[in-house]
């Protein structure tokens, strides 16, 4: 690969790994973090571009050109989803759970980050932008709307604070 910045020309040598290896790799990950979530920018030690190479198996998975093999060995680590996305949402929702149980409020300021650096806040603002934008699925809008104090339309902290 080849990238051009200025009049200059770098050359990227990722190292190239057959299926195996690759799969050596993530279950080497899965281990020592307890996760095989690996984020899409990770790169190994060596150089190995391991979160491009999940996101292809995912993509492989969704067009039906994953062996039932690779599917097997994938599923069988720790918190291996095919759907990160969706995984996601939920840890942030379960976060927002969490977070009103903590503060008897469903409002969390925009620049809230959790103890674990989740941006808390910005998730919530997102996510009353995709439902004014009626970008937001039904399902994950009633999610939201059980919580308690959970509102639409942000007019006042004292609004929010009312959690039964």
């Amino acid at each position: 690969m080849e990238i051009y910045m200025s009049h200059i020309c770098y050359k990227l040598n990722f190292p190239r790994q057959t299926w195996s290896e690759s799969y050596d790799l993530l279950k080497a990950y899965a281990n020592e973090h307890k996760d095989a979530r690996v984020l899409y920018t990770h790169i190994t030690e060596n150089g190995y571009n391991l979160g491009g190479w999940t996101s292809r198996q995912r993509k492989a998975h969704r067009k039906n050109e994953l062996s039932h093999e690779h599917i097997n060995k994938l599923e069988a680590l720790p918190k291996w989803t095919w759907e990160v996305f969706d995984d996601k949402w939920l840890c942030f929702y379960r976060l927002l759970k969490i977070y009103i149980q903590e503060n008897r409020t469903a409002y969390v300021p925009k620049r809230y980050v959790t103890k674990n650096g989740h941006k808390l806040g910005n998730w919530g603002v997102f996510q009353r932008t995709l439902y004014r934008q009626g970008r937001l699925s039904q399902e994950r809008i009633d999610k939201l709307e059980a919580l308690p104090g959970w509102v639409w339309e942000v007019k006042s902290k004292k609004e929010l604070n009312n959690v039964d």
